[in-house]
């Protein structure tokens, strides 16, 4: 670890920092519900509710108005403790009966100009830190995101640098919304230096790529992208530009119901479409597979093979999503599982190739490509939970890729595949359920 600088610039607290990154990387409708919340609880910590008593909703009305100069971007309304204490301040002479409503607050700000000021704010203080700081402490840490050397009190991540670029494409309406999406983006290109070197198609796995759709081809070259030749160029917009709308052809919200995907010849030709990818078009793919999933963590799979025309194949594709165990059961929350997307993916496969083929000759040989959304903007770590990963090794599958929030991706070894871990009850429960929903019976598991 490199030691920390001395400077001046780099005196801002952490509390401050992260607060202004924070604040700026959400929408009004987000950050609003996160004021509230904050200022209950402390409420709740200062002044205990006593039994029978009525609860006193006058502390609401003044959250609001705490939350609307949080949205302004008015100066020490950033972090957690600005909001307390400006709410201890409005406490005194505010009153208890003028009523505000959620629907009121958001009315009487203008969205845009809101977002414009909270990022500017942060752009701001990022730009008085020492960028030569930033990008060593970044490329000298190596361990998890979320446990930071406390040396490093002015540390930037490349999670809240894109949620930074994923607020710059709402402001379409203002005259400097450019300027803005190109100095955001910036700070995301100071971050990750490969990106403008010779792997420029790096961004694609720090900021998922609905963001980048949004932003000009202006904006992309002057926040500092660069390619090493025509190629490189070439298949950047190409990934800017893929679709999966025809491999996930078929795939709708009736597998979430156990309804069965009818087979049809384009199941058994997919290399066809996928010649020639690489593991990013892939873990594209997975995440937009995660956007499926109608739950709190959303993850997508895509298992794929290498063929001996040098080309790759996908066998199968997952996400996460509830299922029904039993549809006559009137308790759904006992009667519920959530089904990972791994399980999801290799109950696919077995559908599309059937059982033996699966489990003798395309899983040994298989990668799995797993990916973690974080919220809309960026990447958390898949790494396969504890359950999936005996599933994993169960069926064969020898090797995992998965993301992580830090603009990286990593792989693993799982190793030959054991049979005996079926016997798992976490295995046997959920790869049974996912092979019940698509309709497919797996004799391994019997």
């Amino acid at each position: 670890m490199a030691e920390t600088k001395q400077n001046p610039t780099t005196t801002i607290s952490q509390s401050h920092l992260q607060g202004l990154l924070h604040v700026a990387s959400l929408t009004n409708t987000e950050l609003f519900p996160i004021v509230v919340a904050t200022i209950n609880k402390y409420t709740r910590s200062v002044q205990p509710k006593e039994k029978g008593s009525k609860e006193n909703n006058g502390w609401k009305d003044i959250a609001l108005r705490v939350a609307i100069d949080v949205a302004k971007g008015q100066e020490k309304c950033c972090c957690q403790d600005c909001w307390i204490e400006r709410y201890q301040q409005l406490s005194t002479y505010v009153s208890s009966g003028e009523k505000l409503s959620f629907a009121d607050a958001l009315k009487c700000l203008n969205c845009e100009e809101c977002s414009k000021q909270r990022l500017q704010n942060a752009l701001d203080a990022i730009n008085a830190l020492d960028p030569t700081d930033i990008v060593s402490h970044w490329l000298d840490w190596s361990g998890p995101v979320h446990i930071l050397p406390t040396d490093i009190v002015s540390h930037v991540t490349i999670p809240q640098v894109a949620g930074l670029v994923r607020i710059s494409t709402h402001l379409t309406g203002l005259n400097d919304s450019t300027s803005l999406q190109v100095k955001a983006l910036s700070c995301l290109v100071k971050l990750m230096p490969q990106i403008e070197n010779d792997a420029p198609r790096d961004i694609f796995l720090a900021v998922q790529k609905p963001i980048l759709q949004q932003l000009s081809w202006d904006v992309l070259m002057q926040s500092g992208i660069k390619f090493a030749n025509s190629e490189s160029e070439h298949e950047f917009k190409s990934l800017l530009n893929q679709s999966f709308e025809c491999e996930a052809e078929g795939d709708t919200d009736s597998h979430h119901a156990g309804i069965k995907r009818k087979r049809s010849d384009e199941d058994n030709i997919q290399s066809t479409d996928d010649i020639n990818r690489s593991t990013i078009h892939y873990l594209l793919e997975a995440a937009h597979l995660a956007r499926k999933g109608i739950v709190r963590a959303k993850h997508g799979a895509v298992i794929y093979i290498s063929t001996s025309l040098g080309t790759t194949k996908v066998i199968g594709r997952g996400w996460n999503h509830d299922h029904i165990l039993n549809k006559n059961s009137k308790n759904n929350q006992k009667n519920k599982l959530n089904l990972h997307s791994e399980v999801h993916a290799v109950a696919n496969a077995i559908q599309l190739h059937g059982e033996d083929t699966c489990f003798e000759h395309l899983f040994p040989k298989a990668t799995i490509v797993i990916v973690e959304l974080s919220s809309d903007y960026g990447y958390e770590s898949s790494h396969p939970c504890p359950k999936c990963d005996p599933m994993l090794r169960a069926v064969g599958i020898p090797k995992v890729i998965h993301s992580t929030p830090d603009g990286k991706v990593v792989e693993l070894n799982l190793g030959k595949g054991n049979l005996e871990f079926l016997k798992n009850e976490n295995v046997k429960v959920a790869l049974g359920a996912a092979c019940s929903e698509l309709n497919v019976v797996c004799k391994r598991l019997l």
